[in-house]
């Protein structure tokens, strides 16, 4: 079916993403398309022609294309002169021999397979093997962060096409599309529960520790409860990594560690106490919201994250953090 990101029916974020993509690729075949598979051939080395120009999109995860078929790609793009057949993964795995089924269909519609990830995922040596397995210079697959230019382009301000373009890169940061690998994991930071965000809130907690918070981690959770004085003694502290701070304000669009103090809405000693993080260096670009929830007073700090590059992957700039939070020390353990 031709994609409609007006038509939701519930569903999932992966079926959602790829529909409201194959819409905006239609909507906008010679600004976005071409441009789109354009980028998927120079990423293999060949000219920007060689998968010819863009026709249309059509989203195919819910069918099978035909009644031979064992497997259902999420996109086919069919252009002047073949198809492109997409698995699109975001946090869910490929399933076993996901790859190999989708090929059958590709062979028999002389197309190419595309496998867009936002993690690097596991690739079989047999389908790598393929000829009509599509894959970039140095990966096994494609990652989504290499086609984010393509949806840089510049319509006029404010105009329906411009607003239309920023409700999709927003919805990129928002369900966890916009996806960042750390070294030592292999899946998302910003992904509830997956070991990227574990391996970060344990690194950050050892931090805490060394400077003199109390810290304590469940399991189960997806932050750390942090304490500047005694264990179960306000203020209590839960961070925690985002994609992307909008759900605070629309203008906090960057990777961030959000900070969440808790103290007693009904203990002016205590919110007087948080009242002193406002002192906080405009330097670090921290923003600060205030609020009171279920007899709550908080504060939320709003930290950009920074990142440094680490072989073929990226690790947090730990120091940068650490100098944050040894100021938040210094203001909370008084």
């Amino acid at each position: 079916m031709k994609p409609n990101i007006f038509v939701y029916k519930n569903l999932k974020n992966e079926d959602h993403f790829t529909n409201s993509l194959g819409y905006l690729l239609n909507l906008f075949p010679r600004e976005l398309g071409d441009r789109f598979v354009s980028k998927l051939a120079t990423s293999t080395g060949k000219s920007a022609d060689y998968l010819g120009k863009f026709i249309e999109a059509e989203f195919t995860g819910h069918n099978f294309l035909n009644e031979d078929s064992t497997s259902k790609p999420d996109l086919v793009i069919h252009t002047e002169k073949l198809k492109l057949f997409f698995e699109i993964k975001l946090a869910a795995p490929l399933s076993d021999s996901q790859l190999e089924r989708h090929l059958n269909d590709v062979r028999s519609e002389k197309g190419k397979l595309i496998l867009i990830s936002n993690v690097r995922t596991k690739v079989s040596k047999k389908v790598l093997a393929q000829s009509d397995y599509l894959k970039p210079l140095y990966h096994d697959h494609f990652f989504w962060t290499e086609f984010e230019p393509v949806f840089n382009f510049k319509f006029r301000k404010n105009s329906l096409e411009y607003l239309l373009l920023s409700d999709f890169q927003k919805s990129l940061r928002s369900n966890e599309i916009k996806a960042r690998q750390i070294v030592g994991a292999e899946d998302n930071l910003y992904t509830g529960g997956s070991k990227a965000q574990a391996l970060a809130l344990n690194i950050l907690g050892d931090i805490l520790k060394d400077i003199g918070f109390k810290v304590w981690r469940l399991p189960q959770e997806h932050t750390l409860r942090v304490y500047p004085k005694k264990m179960k003694e306000y203020p209590l502290i839960n961070p925690r990594f985002y994609s992307t701070g909008e759900w605070l304000s629309p203008e906090l669009i960057e990777e961030c560690l959000v900070i969440i103090c808790y103290v007693d809405i009904n203990n002016d000693a205590q919110i007087e106490l948080l009242s002193r993080l406002n002192v906080l260096d405009s330097k670090d670009h921290i923003t600060i919201f205030t609020g009171n929830w279920e007899g709550y007073y908080k504060y939320y700090l709003y930290v950009p994250l920074q990142f440094k590059a680490v072989g073929d992957s990226f690790d947090l700039n730990w120091e940068n953090l650490k100098e944050i939070w040894k100021k938040i020390y210094k203001i909370l353990a008084k």
